[in-house]
């Protein structure tokens, strides 16, 4: 079984839409105190869709929300190349061929969302082929149900925040009481692993992070700086992180000083809803 073809699409929403309200959520330009909308690059109007398909008739589909354009060319003049004619199985081979092969540009940022869209493609073709949930890919279930938590409240006026509130809880989520908090996620930039240290030493609230960060030696960087308490958030998507690097810092693979330390941190927050 070869890859024979790779396709990239960019979709845009044109119709109408809603600016989001001001400080919906802290963003890295507040600092500049911006008399434009500071939110702007907060919204994803666009996405990009990867599709990985085979001499077999499977297809593989991935994504990704971050700059999809520049990412779309990203992969068309680099990665694509590289996977045509290989074998969707050798996915190891395949991740550190393109990382490899874009260290020089894309140890962060553009270069691993596109790697990430690919990954993606990838797992959910092999899942495909052999007929298996993806979960089931990286070693299966390990307990009966999982906990949840509702991955909102974003800034907003209090009556309609203590709305929302209320409706996540008739739906079963347990709510916190008010400024009782679990955790401060990315309270500084990511690069500022000294402020996260900082913060932490000072032992306010726990510290979370890792959404903006990517591949293993990031996440290794943090844990070594004792930057965090624990709580390592692994990104919504995978436009943030490439997959098979989110198995090594679970503890999926051989790379002994990220995944005891991360594995702890995940169960750690494994009791929020």
């Amino acid at each position: 079984m070869k890859i024979s073809k790779v396709r990239t699409r960019v979709v845009e929403w044109r119709g109408e839409t809603v600016p989001p309200q001001p400080h919906t959520c802290t963003n890295p330009v507040d600092l500049l105190d911006l008399p434009s909308d500071a939110m702007r690059s907060f919204r994803f109007h666009s996405w990009l869709l990867v599709e990985i398909m085979t001499d077999s008739g499977h297809v593989g589909i991935g994504e990704a929300a971050l700059a999809p354009r520049v990412t779309k060319q990203l992969i068309d003049l680099y990665l694509k190349p590289i996977l045509i004619g290989q074998n969707p199985f050798d996915s190891e081979y395949l991740w550190q061929h393109m990382h490899r092969s874009t260290l020089a540009f894309g140890r962060k940022g553009i270069g691993m969302v596109a790697i990430s869209a690919l990954d993606i493609g990838i797992w959910d073709l092999l899942g495909k082929i052999q007929n298996q949930p993806f979960f089931r890919l990286l070693g299966g279930k390990t307990k009966p149900k999982i906990p949840v938590y509702a991955s909102r409240l974003y800034g907003q006026p209090l009556p309609e925040l203590a709305g929302e509130a209320r409706k996540y809880k008739e739906q079963g989520f347990r709510v916190l009481e008010k400024y009782q908090l679990r955790w401060v996620e990315e309270p500084v930039i990511p690069d500022d692993i000294g402020g996260y240290a900082a913060l932490k030493a000072m032992h306010c609230v726990p510290i979370a992070g890792g959404e903006h960060e990517f591949t293993l030696y990031g996440f290794r960087e943090l844990l070594d700086a004792k930057a965090k308490d624990g709580y390592i958030r692994l990104p919504d998507d995978g436009a943030h992180i490439v997959q098979s690097e989110q198995g090594r810092i679970a503890g999926g693979h051989d790379n002994h000083l990220v995944a005891q330390p991360a594995s702890r941190a995940l169960f750690a927050a494994g009791d929020v809803k």
